[in-house]
């Protein structure tokens, strides 16, 4: 599974990075960009990677030989190899933040985070929403890739829904390939248009029913699905679809209709 946080400066990206690299029980591996301040005034940024060690990235008080704004890239940033990250083992979970405009300027770093997102392990990774190159556009393109866009509105939902994901990740890991571009492509779908009860629902359940084999298909157009609590029944054709649970139906507690996760886990399961 790999996840992707973009958003704009100051939008929560690196706190949502944090702070879920911080709760994992998985090991990792990768590097978080820290903001500097004095007097309440940002002055430069630090990163911060897993083998514990800070690299100096840019400083307002120097000067170097690239610029991005009012910030100087430090050359010792520029120079640094990356070796200890590079040494990637199988179980460990990926992160970096972020993947921006000062970052890039190292091509140490962009190997990096090429070979991380080339690489078969999870990844959690935030890339600027304010500069673009032609690595960033390639890597947000990729089907395989679930985007969150982070703002200060949504930010509690997203962050939500990332620890769902990576809680259940190991679900979505067991799919073969053509499956899980789909639910990539469905959660990418469900979280851009803020649908974020059903964006749960799909790692939080449907993902667990499909892999343990909980979709029965009864009728010509018709499913049973063995939810958690009880058994529903779907019906999927050409004019739509129907579930008898109350998410389907826009029941309380819920206030709208929506996709439910034993819809989700039958269209999934469909060739």
């Amino acid at each position: 599974m790999k996840i992707l946080v973009t958003g704009a400066p100051k939008s929560g990206k690196s706190t949502v990075i944090f702070e879920h690299i911080t709760n994992t029980t998985q090991p990792t591996r990768g590097m978080v960009t820290k903001e500097l301040r004095q007097n309440g005034t940002r002055i430069g940024f630090d990163i911060t990677t897993s083998e514990g060690q800070v690299i100096r990235l840019a400083r307002t008080n120097t000067h170097g030989k690239f610029q991005v704004g009012k910030f100087f890239v430090i050359d010792g940033f520029l120079n640094y190899s990356f070796v200890d990250l590079q040494r990637i083992k199988a179980n460990e979970l990926l992160y970096i933040d972020e993947i921006g405009q000062m970052q890039l300027l190292s091509d140490s770093f962009s190997t990096l985070a090429k070979k991380y997102i080339n690489s078969g392990n999870d990844l959690l990774a935030s890339v600027s929403s304010i500069f673009s190159n032609d690595l960033t556009v390639e890597i947000l393109k990729r089907e395989d890739v679930i985007v969150f866009q982070i703002n200060e509105s949504n930010r509690i939902y997203i962050s939500r829904i990332i620890q769902i994901a990576l809680e259940n990740r190991k679900y979505y890991n067991e799919l073969d390939r053509r499956v899980a571009l789909d639910v990539a492509k469905l959660a990418n779908n469900y979280i851009s248009s803020d649908r974020f009860i059903s964006a749960d629902k799909l790692f939080s359940k449907a993902l667990r029913y499909l892999v343990e084999e909980r979709v029965f298909k009864t009728g010509v157009n018709e499913y049973s699905v063995n939810g958690d609590n009880a058994r529903h029944n779907v019906t999927i054709s050409t004019s739509g679809w129907t579930c008898d649970c109350k998410l389907a139906s826009g029941k309380k507690p819920y206030i709208k209709a929506d996709d439910c996760s034993h819809y989700q886990a039958v269209l999934l399961s469909m060739p």
